[in-house]
């Protein structure tokens, strides 16, 4: 599932989350500090955010979908549609989430941000052993 959606974020990666995120907030008016505030992060961990440095997660994109019910999160996440929902159609996105549906989602991104931890970690590792593995042979 993740692969399908980072080839759907790929084809679109001229015009970027971060480039939607920041035209978004901008076309709305709304301050980083205010972001921040939401999300429970600093303002710099918005402005990363908006510069591309950091990604939104989908706890991230929920929290603000609640705070911004006509934010197209399709357009926001792969560009499809108009930065507006249209009122008269369903979106997955919507706030159709059962408040045990969102905490779930949540718990899932914290889980996929922990196996990312864990590969870097086995990666470090994997690396650390080959270089001694190296030393060895030398």
């Amino acid at each position: 599932m993740q692969e399908n959606i980072d080839k759907r974020i790929d084809k679109n990666s001229i015009y970027s989350v971060s480039e939607r995120f920041s035209e978004f907030l901008k076309a709305r008016n709304i301050l980083q500090q205010t972001v921040a505030d939401w999300l429970g992060v600093t303002r710099q961990n918005v402005n990363n955010i908006i510069k591309g440095k950091s990604n939104l997660n989908i706890g991230q994109v929920l929290t603000i979908k609640e705070h911004c019910p006509e934010l197209n999160t399709e357009w926001l996440l792969f560009g499809d549609g108009e930065m507006e929902d249209d009122p008269d159609s369903f979106n997955i996105s919507d706030n159709n989430f059962t408040p045990e549906c969102r905490e779930a989602l949540k718990k899932l991104q914290l889980t996929i941000d922990e196996l990312k931890e864990d590969k870097k970690r086995l990666i470090r590792t994997n690396d650390h052993l080959y270089s001694l593995l190296e030393k060895e042979k030398s």
